[in-house]
């Protein structure tokens, strides 16, 4: 019985706390995955906006020197 008690410490020391460590280390790694995702996921949204935007903006730019062009013609 008194074997039992003077197990127990070591017990704790050379198992639990590892297990405890190891879980925590688990935990903070998935959380900084799913933020890294998260993140991710807003910079592909971003770069798709950035995208759409530069599209529009070449669009006007040519209507616009057309339209540049063809007041010239007409002066």
């Amino acid at each position: 019985m008194s074997l039992i008690f003077l197990a127990l410490p070591t017990l704790i020391l050379y198992i639990f706390i590892p297990l405890l460590l190891i879980f925590i280390t688990v935990r903070f790694l998935k959380r900084k995955e799913a933020r890294a995702i998260e993140r991710l996921k807003v910079e592909k949204n971003s770069l798709s906006i950035h995208k759409q935007q530069m599209t529009i903006i070449n669009d006007l730019n040519e209507h616009l020197q057309s339209i540049e062009k063809t007041l010239k013609n007409v002066e």
